[in-house]
């Protein structure tokens, strides 16, 4: 499933990516759209060397960085606000492929 056949460079530039969308729960919305993006990205995840390379965040290595409180204030915000919402779902007119064409 990996991009050029068997995990490659062109795997590991696109991993930070996805780890950020990831972490801010956009592919929460994206990858049930993309099955084969999804399989490559839980590839990706059970390779080895994912969970010693995945940034840690929180703790002494990046204590102003709290990825629950982030991914909850994010979820607040998508439930109060229907434009953040949707532009997480892509659905906002101005970031829809008709308007900006």
């Amino acid at each position: 499933p990996f991009l050029c056949g068997a995990f490659s460079l062109a795997d590991v530039s696109i991993v930070p990516f996805f780890q950020r969308a990831s972490i801010t729960l956009w592919l929460d919305e994206l990858l049930p759209h993309f099955p084969v993006a999804a399989k490559w990205w839980d590839a990706c995840k059970a390779r080895p060397a994912y969970e010693e390379w995945a940034p840690k965040y929180g703790g002494p290595n990046a204590p102003h960085m709290d990825v629950a409180a982030m991914q909850q204030w994010i979820r607040e915000q998508r439930a109060s606000h229907p434009k953040f919402d949707a532009v997480y779902k892509g659905t906002y007119p101005e970031f829809t492929p008709e308007v900006a064409c």
